[in-house]
């Protein structure tokens, strides 16, 4: 069991995101761990954990972390007997190429979403995550209200 919370948490962006170091996601984690990078979630709004080598159970472990895992998504079809996983293949040039809300429209949203790089393409391949809760403190006031 992972329970030393001495891991690094470094700044990727300037105003989205950090990488954490230094945690095996494969691992079982400590609630301390667990508390320390949900606060860290909830600070950055986007974690990367490069180098984990995870499968679907392992990620549906990882996710369960933090929250009731729901549905993946109410209308586009998940992986066969894997209701919590949705593929995104960006060859298929739909899902994975346009702006998009990760299920923000149901009545209870998830939390967050986990992503896993299964192939990773030699170029391109980018993930871009929007703060909109920056984005609506740099409103004017006026227009906030």
């Amino acid at each position: 069991m992972t329970t030393s919370t001495d891991f690094d948490i470094r700044r990727i962006g300037g105003r989205i995101g950090a990488e954490i170091l230094g945690v095996d996601l494969s691992a079982e984690l400590a609630p301390a761990v667990v508390a320390e990078i949900n606060s860290a979630l909830l600070e950055h709004k986007a974690l990367v954990f490069r180098g984990q080598h995870l499968d679907d159970a392992g990620q549906l472990r990882f996710a369960s972390l933090f929250g009731e895992l729901t549905t993946a998504h109410p209308t586009v079809p998940s992986v066969d007997g894997q209701p919590n996983i949705l593929p995104v293949d960006g060859e298929e040039g739909i899902r994975a190429n346009q702006w998009h809300t990760d299920v923000t429209f149901v009545r209870t949203p998830p939390k967050a979403s986990t992503l896993r790089g299964i192939v990773i393409p030699p170029y391109g391949g980018n993930t871009l995550i929007a703060n909109s809760a920056a984005a609506y403190r740099d409103l004017p006031v006026p227009l906030r209200e």
